[in-house]
């Protein structure tokens, strides 16, 4: 997933941003600051999206769930 990757919020139609999780490194942090990302912790979530807009936490979208079994 690239760090600048945004999905369209089932629920209100915002730009979603990607979680991610793991330790991060400076750009990271920057990236988090400049809002194109939001920083999840070291323990992998649930959460794979971010709608800023409704400000909630969404779920991996069906195509992207589908990539990963």
């Amino acid at each position: 997933m690239a760090e600048n990757e945004t999905t369209a919020c089932p629920r209100c139609g915002g730009a979603a941003v990607p979680v991610l999780y793991g330790l991060p490194g400076p750009e990271m942090f920057e990236a988090a600051e400049r809002g194109e990302i939001v920083l999840g912790g070291c323990e992998l979530g649930p959460e794979r999206w971010w709608c800023g807009t409704c400000a909630r936490y969404l779920p991996l979208p069906e195509e992207a769930a589908a990539e990963r079994d």
